[in-house]
């Protein structure tokens, strides 16, 4: 992704969601990961990766540092072709030098914008996406860094694969995972009737990072029947589980049945799916 040529965006929501919101990966997981994630962050939903730090920010995979973050920090991130590692984005507060000048420069405090220093610069930074959020001014700052940097409990798709993998299929049984991943119940117009593929399920997703794409489609989508069965999910990112089957849909993102499905129904599924992920931007 080129963000040389971005400099503002008229997305104010990417900005509240940013605020507000790999087989080597799961060697680091233990077997009783959404009793932890319900634990750690108790006074506020995870939302999001969390840095396990304090941690370096390169400039590429095993590249110079550029910054340094705190412990528990929350950020996008964006894969790999390296899958031990991720390019990572967060919006810091700017001072007026740093807006003209669309740098960072070495030494700064790196600022969250409701004004807690979260890290420190020790090279010259280049911002992106510079706006207004609130009264302030905020920029996204890019830089890589190990899998080891990110908190494993926060990492939504290794979460969601340890409860998948206990046969948990309920409504109930995804409600605190839902919730500190901040999750929301997609709600289509009836004028999409004819277009949207999930007519008659519930479908609750979060978003893709905006490190990855810059109009972000959902990064996970949880599709329950009437019955509060989980159906199936949508995921953008690798879900490994070998006792379901995942099939291609477009623009990388798949399907994964979980409920005992016929071939055809299937078909309609992904065939829906598709044709629904051509129709939007």
């Amino acid at each position: 992704m080129n963000y040389l040529n971005i400099k503002y965006i008229p997305i104010l929501l990417i900005f509240l969601v940013a605020y507000c919101s790999n087989n080597e990966s799961k060697k680091m997981v233990s077997s009783g990961i959404e009793n932890q994630v319900d634990t750690i962050f108790q006074v506020e939903p995870i939302l999001g990766e969390r840095i396990d730090g304090p941690a370096n920010m390169r400039t590429t995979i095993n590249g110079k540092i550029l910054f340094t973050l705190n412990d528990s920090v929350l950020v996008e991130t964006a894969t790999t072709n390296n899958n031990q590692w991720f390019e990572v984005g967060l919006f810091v507060k700017l001072t007026p030098q740093q807006i003209e000048e669309e740098k960072i420069l070495p030494g700064a405090d790196l600022v969250h914008g409701n004004g807690e220093i979260i890290g420190k610069a020790l090279d010259t930074l280049n911002v992106y996406l510079v706006g207004e959020n609130g009264d302030s001014e905020t920029g996204l700052i890019i830089a890589y860094t190990h899998i080891d940097n990110i908190n494993p409990f926060t990492i939504p798709e290794i979460a969601l694969m340890q409860i998948l993998n206990k046969n948990k299929l309920k409504f109930g049984d995804f409600e605190s995972f839902m919730f500190n991943f901040k999750f929301r119940e997609y709600k289509y117009h009836e004028n999409l009737l004819d277009y949207y593929p999930f007519v008659g399920l519930k479908q609750y997703f979060i978003y893709e990072s905006v490190v990855e794409d810059i109009s972000p489609r959902d990064r996970i989508s949880l599709l329950f029947d009437k019955n509060d069965d989980l159906i199936a999910v949508v995921h953008s990112r690798e879900i490994e589980l070998d006792k379901f089957m995942t099939y291609e849909l477009i623009r990388g993102h798949k399907l994964t049945v979980v409920a005992n499905l016929k071939q055809p129904k299937i078909k309609e599924m992904i065939d829906k799916t598709i044709k629904w992920y051509n129709s939007i931007d």
